[in-house]
């Protein structure tokens, strides 16, 4: 007996045969002289790989590369590789957007007004742009940055940045500024302050 299977992706031959296996004797000890040997029929599946199934492969690589996206864009304007790079590459805003809605930094404001409210969303939108700025700049380059605790560091991320731009201010008597920095830290903050491109005189002097 003889039939055509389909698998996911290939056509698969089968074949049902018929094979005799010799048993043992039900009682103990030789056979005797002339005894004829007893047999049990069994059936065993033999299969073969036809070969794949071009019509369904093409059907699920079509499925595979379809990506559904609604918009009210319209076509003229963007293309839908482009929107589809746009949803792609959305997760890197979304992880900026975590900041704003961090509780512990929205939920220590109180805000009555809505023209407050509006301030405050773009001055979050300013420190989402500056905070990355400041870690593309630091990113930039090749060589690692330099930390105390992790170590060389290749792809530093912006709060690690942030983490290595703090620093103690001593106010002198006479009114001067000058900065305190245990001295391990210290490569750190000037590599992030040279890459960054940032003056240490942000420390230590007052703006006008």
């Amino acid at each position: 007996m003889m039939w055509m299977a389909t698998a996911t992706y290939h056509q698969v031959q089968t074949e049902v045969q018929e094979e005799p296996l010799r048993q043992k004797r039900p009682g103990p000890g030789r056979p005797r002289k002339g005894e004829p040997p007893t047999f049990a029929t069994v059936y065993r599946i033999q299969a073969t790989v036809a070969g794949l199934d071009e019509a369904r492969m093409e059907q699920e690589r079509q499925q595979r590369s379809t990506f559904v996206l609604i918009t009210n864009v319209p076509q003229q304007e963007r293309s839908a590789r482009d929107l589809l790079l746009e949803y792609k590459h959305q997760g890197s805003l979304e992880r900026r957007f975590a900041l704003m809605k961090n509780p512990e930094i929205v939920d220590s404001f109180f805000l009555k007004k809505p023209e407050r409210i509006e301030a405050l969303g773009y001055v979050l939108l300013m420190v989402c742009l500056i905070f990355s700025i400041v870690e593309r700049r630091v990113r930039q380059t090749t060589e690692p940055l330099p930390t105390v605790t992790r170590g060389p560091v290749h792809h530093p991320t912006g709060l690690e940045v942030l983490r290595n731009l703090a620093a103690t201010v001593i106010r002198l008597a006479d009114g001067t500024r000058v900065l305190s920095v245990p001295p391990a830290f210290r490569p750190t903050l000037d590599a992030v302050l040279q890459r960054t491109g940032i003056a240490i005189t942000v420390y230590t002097q007052v703006p006008p």
